[in-house]
């Protein structure tokens, strides 16, 4: 059908197309998808970076949660079509959930993405308020959903939940092989200017095949999810738990703490700041932050606070936000094995003596606090199911037990720990850890 505006005409396309770094064009319903992506709520996510404080290690690490959510999409319906090619197709109302709630998934994230998670507000991470963000009716999110079927938004949600979790569109999302975790690879990679975390992903997803509920890899796609899952560990070690990230992810939750209990002292200037931050500071000490007032959080609001602060009259609070703006970052002292133990005191003694409160000037790091991680074969609690590949001979094994390469990182879960302190202090505490 052919519309006319302002004297010329045009074709209106079934849909809308986004040139896309990593995936070529991107192509969105406009029927469904589009209508969401027009929301309030989700172009919200081109304000919120999605690797968090990681541009200061990568410069070009400064890609959007926006980007990221149209290419988990993007892949939903690649998978989806590939399954009907092969004879096991979505059902019509799987295919309309599946791709909101890939659309979707990661409306609820805050500002700095994972690096203030649960600091903001405790106790409440990003897929909660997700969920809360689809069923509000306070939300266009919630009524875009409704206006397709009243009982959309609930459905949605169901599959941002995990609920059930052996769900096909579970699996698909939100697992060990998802859509999510190979689009995020993927652009991460290309971003910050790596090769280690690119695989062929076209290639893996013709490799994948449906059995009921589960995704499993056919024999002809191993070294094709070998690629995947090596990709998955190099991103971890040499990105998401870079020591110098991590330093600045501990010091911006510090410098966010130290403002919070100044307010709770009553002793925190809150003139300057944006009504967003005036209300995150003031509610995560009094109460839950409503939803309306997170919707106001991102990034250029954390920020204005820590110009803002930079000019505090707490000695503190203006060192912390200074060193965030000027890259002048606490220094890491990686610990191994226990030498830690025992030696906290006098970690601290050496901070304090250099003029410098512990309790802001000592942050401790373990990489199991990542958000992101590397696959390890049965996690045990039933939230991170195995990697599943039909073996020559038909029987479906958990991959590690077909490819020795994934066995050596996918058996022990390595963990690092670091403690980050003062320039100033950096080869005193170190002495006192190797002793």
């Amino acid at each position: 059908m052919y519309v006319r505006n302002s004297g010329v005409s045009r074709l209106r396309l079934p849909k809308k197309a986004f040139r896309d770094a990593v995936h070529g064009f991107v192509e969105i319903p406009r029927t469904t998808l589009l209508r969401l992506v027009d929301t309030p709520e989700f172009q919200r996510l081109r304000r919120l970076t999605q690797l968090g404080t990681s541009s200061f290690t990568y410069p070009g690490g400064e890609h959007s949660r926006f980007q990221h959510s149209l290419g988990v999409a993007h892949l939903f319906l690649s998978l989806a079509a590939h399954f009907s090619e092969q004879g096991t197709p979505l059902t019509e109302e799987e295919h309309l959930v599946g791709s909101c709630a890939a659309l979707l998934h990661d409306v609820g994230h805050g500002p700095f993405s994972h690096a203030l998670e649960g600091v903001l507000v405790p106790h409440k991470h990003h897929e909660k308020w997700t969920q809360e963000i689809i069923l509000s009716q306070e939300t266009q999110v919630n009524r875009r959903l409704a206006e397709i079927d009243p009982s959309l938004p609930e459905k949605v949600a169901h599959v941002i939940g995990k609920h059930p979790a052996n769900s096909i569109l579970v699996s698909m999302i939100s697992s060990q092989l998802d859509v999510d975790r190979m689009d995020y690879l993927l652009r991460d990679s290309r971003c910050v200017g790596v090769p280690y975390g690119a695989f062929d992903v076209d290639r893996l997803i013709r490799m994948l095949f449906r059995q009921d509920d589960k995704i499993v890899v056919d024999h002809r796609g191993l070294m094709n999810a070998q690629e995947y899952l090596f990709a998955r560990y190099h991103m971890y070690w040499q990105v998401y738990f870079h020591l110098t990230t991590r330093g600045y992810e501990r010091v911006l939750k510090a410098a966010w703490s130290r403002a919070k209990k100044l307010q709770s002292d009553n002793r925190l200037d809150l003139t300057n700041l944006t009504p967003a931050v005036r209300s995150a500071i003031y509610n995560s000490n009094q109460s839950e932050l409503s939803l309306q007032d997170y919707l106001a959080l991102d990034n250029h609001d954390i920020y204005t606070a820590l110009k803002v602060w930079r000019s505090s009259k707490d000695d503190v609070l203006a060192d912390l936000c200074r060193r965030l703006l000027d890259r002048d970052i606490l220094k890491p002292v990686v610990v191994k094995g226990d030498t830690l133990w025992g030696s906290e005191n006098a970690v601290n003694e050496i901070v304090k003596e250099k003029g410098f409160d512990p309790e802001f000037y000592v942050l401790f790091d373990r990489s199991s606090d990542v958000a992101y991680d590397y696959y390890a074969a049965d996690e045990g609690d039933g939230t991170k199911p195995s990697i599943l590949v039909q073996n020559r001979e038909g029987n479906t094994v958990e991959i590690s037990r077909e490819s020795d390469a994934i066995a050596a990182i996918a058996r022990n879960r390595a963990v690092r720990v670091a403690i980050y302190v003062p320039q100033e202090c950096r080869e005193e505490v170190t002495k006192v850890l190797q002793r």
